[in-house]
């Protein structure tokens, strides 16, 4: 199984990121007592988290699967909605589409994405420019959190 074919649950991107990190502290000779954070970890390799990577992957088979002809199985399994039938109850699962929506969001490419794809080399480029749109986005996350655990650690 290929990493742009599954949905990335938040617990399965923390352990993979983890695995990440591990492996490249271990290349670049970094122990914990030197105290570096893993951010700096990923700056120094030169490499993003895991979660990018997988969504940069998901992106660039979006854009493989717009060019297809419109015969093709995976073409129409994206675009098709179902004629008939129930959903369950609740909170609808996450499907493969919804990821794909939310990676464009974070890469900055919710319009007109479609007409990007017709090019591939426009497409890819576009999804590297991305990358760095998504890891700032994704950093500035990680900072509001830390925010908030230290706000209340502060309190108490």
């Amino acid at each position: 199984i290929s990493s742009h074919t599954f949905v990335l649950f938040l617990f399965v991107s923390v352990e993979l990121n983890l695995v990440l990190i591990i492996s490249l502290r271990r290349l670049l000779k970094i122990r914990w007592w030197h105290h570096i954070t893993n951010t700096e970890v990923l700056a120094r390799a030169k490499c993003t988290t895991i979660e990018t990577m997988i969504r940069s992957n998901r992106l660039r088979w979006l854009g493989h699967v717009c060019r297809m002809k419109n015969d093709r199985i995976p073409k129409q399994l994206l675009f098709s909605e179902l004629a008939h039938g129930t959903r369950s109850r609740g909170r609808p699962k996450k499907r493969w589409k919804d990821c794909a929506k939310d990676d464009l969001k974070l890469f900055g490419m919710e319009d007109n994405w479609h007409a990007m794809t017709a090019d591939r080399a426009t497409w890819r480029s576009k999804i590297r420019s991305g990358i760095i749109i998504a890891e700032n986005k994704l950093q500035q996350r990680r900072e509001k959190r830390r925010e908030r655990r230290h706000r209340v650690t502060d309190h108490l």
